[in-house]
């Protein structure tokens, strides 16, 4: 259109606005409004026109998929009308859609590059950056899903992302990476690189998606039986299925395990379990030393056997100076290894008690 005609659709739109302005805020069968198709169009003019009344309520009516005209101008790479939404509305950028997305969830899902970069050197976007949507997704792992290597790779060089947030499939974004199939062997080995130097890890759930992988590549890469009356050849098809049975209870049984560790797959909550587990071996430590010392029943007074415990001959005694030197043992030794950890990292750790296991194996034969 003219320049003529623009400024009397605006004029227009302007009249209607001033005359019917609670029109704004009325849905279509879709759920959208005024305001969304003006954001679906890029006509900031009209956006701000729209948001010009009292009422913003407008600005933060959902459609049927739980799209704000935020998530709508997201979506479409507005990014001039993003920035003038959050203008006049400053907390629409937190608004979640119906799977509990955020507009930089939305950015990512449509390749939207510049809008994701937009995003992240925006103030007051922290909390989107590491919000995990329903299927308790970031927008890291949906950068990872749909292999996007520029986007996964600006994400990781912000150092306020975290990369070892566990969806609640039980995956890590270096999970998805490492099953990438799209991406380059070089761009993988980039990425693999940025996720480590941040701290991301694999999650217990890898092992659960390579092993049956292989397992049905050997089944698929096996030859067909050329005699079917073999019964050698029968007997390993049902031992086979069986096989693939029982691979179907382990998965089940480790889903369910890995719903109960996912939890303290999280740095925080693991970081509290340890001062937790640290703190109560303390405790055990510090009992079980005293009980050495003052022991059930006291010490013989005189005679011959002046010192010793009263109760040494009882069995139950005994039993109980066996159970505190283990558990002084036990809780000392978690002490000293916390305290390696801590220090070296989990590998040494790892390593003195492998050496302490190998030399206690030696003194043994």
């Amino acid at each position: 259109m003219s320049l003529t005609e623009n400024i009397f659709v605006l004029g227009l739109v302007k009249d209607i606005n001033d005359k019917c302005g609670a029109t704004v805020g009325e849905q279509d069968k879709f759920g959208w409004t005024p305001l969304h198709h003006a954001v679906h169009f890029g006509l900031e003019v009209v956006v701000v026109l729209f948001l010009a009344n009292i009422d913003k309520s407008p600005a933060y009516k959902k459609d049927k998929e739980g799209m704000c005209a935020f998530h709508v101008a997201t979506k479409n790479g507005h990014i001039g009308i993003m920035e003038k939404l959050r203008s006049i509305c400053p907390d629409i950028s937190e608004l979640l859609t119906h799977n509990g997305e955020n507009a930089l969830h939305v950015a990512v899902k449509v390749r939207k590059t510049t809008v994701v970069e937009s995003i992240l050197k925006t103030l007051g976007y922290n909390s989107l950056l590491n919000k995990q949507d329903k299927d308790g997704n970031t927008p890291l792992h949906l950068a990872a899903i749909i292999e996007d290597y520029e986007i996964l790779v600006m994400l990781l060089n912000d150092k306020r992302v975290k990369a070892n947030i566990v969806s609640k499939d039980g995956l890590t974004a270096m999970d998805i990476t490492q099953s990438s199939t799209k991406l380059g062997v070089s761009e993988k080995l980039d990425l693999i690189s940025k996720l480590k130097s941040i701290g991301g890890f694999c999650s217990l759930k890898q092992q659960h998606i390579v092993e049956p992988n292989m397992a049905s590549q050997n089944i698929n890469a096996a030859p067909p039986l050329e005699d079917q009356g073999n019964k050698e050849h029968q007997l390993e098809k049902v031992e086979g299925i069986k096989a693939t049975d029982e691979e179907g209870e382990i998965a089940k049984d480790f889903d369910l395990f890995l719903w109960m560790v996912r939890p303290f797959l999280d740095p925080g909550v693991a970081k509290e379990a340890v001062e937790m587990d640290r703190l109560i071996a303390t405790i055990i430590a510090t009992v079980t030393f005293g009980a050495a010392f003052q022991v059930p029943g006291g010490y013989e007074s005189g005679g011959p056997f002046q010192g010793l415990p009263v109760l040494r001959h009882r069995t139950l005694f005994n039993l109980f100076l066996i159970f505190d030197a283990l558990a002084f043992g036990l809780s000392s030794s978690s002490i000293f290894l916390h305290f390696v950890a801590t220090k070296f990292g989990p590998d040494s750790a790892l390593l003195v008690f492998k050496k302490v296991k190998k030399n206690r194996t030696n003194l043994l034969v």
